[in-house]
């Protein structure tokens, strides 16, 4: 978990990603790596930080220089419900509320994944990258509907 991992600016805890992926490859597994899903760690605080892109580009290219040998990645898994679910409906990570954070949150998202994806690749320039992402629009059958 991204949030775990990443302890700070150029610090992380690999000890739980080394067991997990050593017991894959014995398995002969091969993995989608997903390096954040739906959370940042404590110190980034959310979403709204301008400075979460190049903090997660830099934990990207950690990340592929400890397992050099995978491929298959998402860097960033769904964006679009990750910045809904945390910035718009206020359930998830900054718990915010508004059409503002919704926005800065999706901005900050999209860079750190094409950041992430730029790093990855300078590392594993046979990197592929399998982007997860939903997207939705409620449309009101009735007027009541709207709200």
């Amino acid at each position: 978990p991204y949030y775990q991992v990443h302890q700070g600016p150029n610090k992380y805890d690999w000890e739980f990603t080394d067991i997990t992926f050593k017991r894959l490859q014995e398995l002969n597994i091969t993995p989608i790596v997903d390096l954040c899903h739906f959370g940042v760690p404590d110190w980034i605080e959310n979403f709204q930080n301008p400075d979460f892109p190049a903090y997660f580009a830099q934990y990207a290219r950690a990340f592929a220089e400890r397992f050099p040998y995978l491929q298959l990645y998402t860097p960033i898994n769904e964006i679009f419900i990750t910045a809904t679910f945390s910035a718009q409906y206020g359930w998830w990570n900054e718990r915010l509320r508004s059409d503002r954070a919704f926005v800065t949150a999706l901005k900050h998202l999209c860079k750190a994944n094409v950041m992430a994806m730029n790093a990855i690749l300078e590392v594993q320039p046979g990197a592929v990258f399998i982007q997860s992402e939903s997207s939705e629009y409620f449309h009101a059958y009735e007027p009541d509907c709207i709200p």
